[in-house]
């Protein structure tokens, strides 16, 4: 069944049945990706996809449908379950279908000079990029990966109000992971381009990118545990920004998942801060001219010099605190419900270069990447976790860092929280490593509050960690790693998982009871 002739017959028999307002939405996309490997085609992956979903006001209530099939069984499907769909909800939510706005702005988010592209140029280029890599210094030992990817769709919302509303977007991208090594170990590099066309996929520029990133992680120095002034690279500050950018939706504030609850109006960060949402931005990753409720999306600055001046809502977070939606109404796929998110969502760029920035700091890190997202950052409490790699800042020059645990640069609350400790010591209990002179402790709440000497605790003491209580002087892992990792963790000849090595501070700094 032609697409036109479905969607008038859904909503002609959706109406007959008892549905006051219905709409679809729909996507179709496609995508190609290679990857190469010692100069050959590794992988070759074509997909086509097609989605469709209803969702319709019966009762008062939203109900949601979905399908792949355009037919007429298709039809009776999409009613019945967004029939039964709507029956289920119990909150009393006003849920909306948007009649439209009367102004949508232009933005670029489709490249003619990618329509009908040649897989064989992409091939080649991909081909191109691997040895490139390989040729730009012989410490290149191999090559972790070496893709490139385009992607198109085509998306669309069609409502019983009359809103009609079509975009489509496609998308370019190139990335290889050289992998570099000598006589301090090994490294990789990631470099990638996002491109509007062909030409714009320059092997030998992506191929140095990478390789001069991978070698400049060698040959580490380590620094010790403290408090630093710190330099976070794009890229890694688009890491925490994606992880913690659902505080600012509204959705989250209203059930008490944000910190930012309450807050507009209010200062929440340094004045130099400034975070944009910005779905007009031209070839934009998720740039769209309307959101999935088909309202039309505007650039907005949430954050504004350390104020936070607005969450982002959908039709339905707006009716509920009684201000008017900001259009970020977006689905995770055509057949999710409409949630809340962000679009192009960055911070406004300063004014002093990277240079200045690494001159003004003196002694620091830059942070240039960062793991355990998904485990380490608590987004409803806004702590966080995280193995870090980057450089260390010597007199504003910077030094390669193999790794380090990046816990928190930001003061806070929970910072200053003394651990309560009531275990005594007793030899039997807290036994000493075999190689360092040091007792193990089990566990964080186990740190006896009358040793004085170095203590071995679990690398989950960090998130507990005063450091008006406590002093970090190293640790054990493999006694190899840096120079403040003095020893395997053994006792009785069996090696222990890793441990902080820490001493509690002197008792009239208020080291052995927790803060009245």
């Amino acid at each position: 069944m032609e697409f036109l002739e479905f969607k008038n017959l859904l909503f002609e028999k959706a109406l007959q049945v008892g549905f006051s307002e219905c709409e679809i939405y729909f996507s179709d996309g496609e995508s190609i990706s290679i990857s190469v490997y010692n100069g050959e085609v590794e992988k070759y992956n074509l997909a086509k996809s097609f989605g469709l979903s209803f969702r319709g006001k019966f009762n008062g209530k939203i109900g949601y449908s979905f399908t792949e099939i355009l037919d007429e069984a298709a039809i009776d499907m999409l009613i019945n379950n967004a029939k039964n769909s709507a029956a289920l909800i119990e909150n009393d939510d006003e849920a909306f279908i948007y009649e439209g706005d009367e102004k949508y702005s232009k933005v670029r988010t489709y490249s003619e000079d990618l329509q009908n592209i040649d897989p064989s140029k992409m091939i080649e280029l991909a081909l191109s990029t691997e040895e490139e890599a390989k040729k730009y210094s012989d410490k290149v030992v191999n090559i972790n990966g070496c893709k490139i990817s385009y992607s198109s769709s085509n998306y669309g919302i069609y409502n019983t109000k009359g809103l009609e509303l079509t975009n489509k977007g496609n998308i370019l991208t190139s990335y290889v992971v050289p992998v570099v090594e000598d006589e301090s170990g090994k490294n990789d590099g990631v470099s990638y381009v996002v491109a509007s066309s062909l030409d714009e996929v320059n092997p030998k520029a992506i191929a140095k990118q990478g390789v001069e990133e991978a070698l400049s992680k060698l040959r580490g120095k380590s620094i010790p545990s403290g408090l630093y002034k710190t330099i976070i690279y794009n890229e890694a500050m688009v890491q925490l920004l994606e992880t913690f950018a659902s505080t600012f939706s509204a959705d989250a504030t209203q059930k008490g998942l944000s910190l930012l609850k309450g807050k507009e109006g209010e200062i929440i960060a340094s004045p130099i801060v400034t975070i944009i949402d910005d779905p007009l931005m031209n070839d934009g990753l998720a740039s769209a001219p309307f959101d999935d409720e088909g309202v039309a999306t505007f650039t907005k600055a949430l954050v504004s010099e350390g104020k936070l001046v607005t969450l982002l809502h959908n039709l339905k977070t707006a009716n509920k605190q009684g201000v008017k939606t900001t259009g970020n109404g977006f689905k995770s796929s055509y057949a999710s419900s409409v949630g809340v998110s962000e679009s192009n969502l960055y911070l406004q760029e300063g004014k002093m270069t990277f240079d200045q920035l690494m001159s003004e700091i003196g002694e620091g890190v830059i942070i240039t990447d960062l793991a355990g997202l998904h485990s380490g950052a608590n987004v409803v409490s806004g702590d966080f976790s995280l193995a870090a790699k980057g450089f260390y800042v010597e007199n504003g020059k910077k030094y390669a860092v193999v790794s380090t645990y990046w816990y928190t640069n930001l003061d806070h609350k929970k910072r200053h929280e003394f651990l309560t400790l009531t275990e005594k010591y007793d030899p039997a209990k807290y036994p000493k490593y075999d190689n360092y002179d040091a007792i193990n402790v089990n566990k964080t709440v186990d740190i006896p509050k009358d040793y004085d000497g170095v203590m071995g605790v679990p690398i989950t003491f960090l998130d507990k960690y005063n450091p008006e209580q406590f002093e970090i002087v190293g640790e054990l892992n493999n006694g190899s790693d840096n120079e403040f990792d003095y020893a395997k963790p053994m006792i009785e000849g069996k090696v222990k998982y890793m441990r902080i090595l820490i001493k509690r501070k002197p008792v009239g700094e208020n080291a052995e009871t927790p803060a009245a």
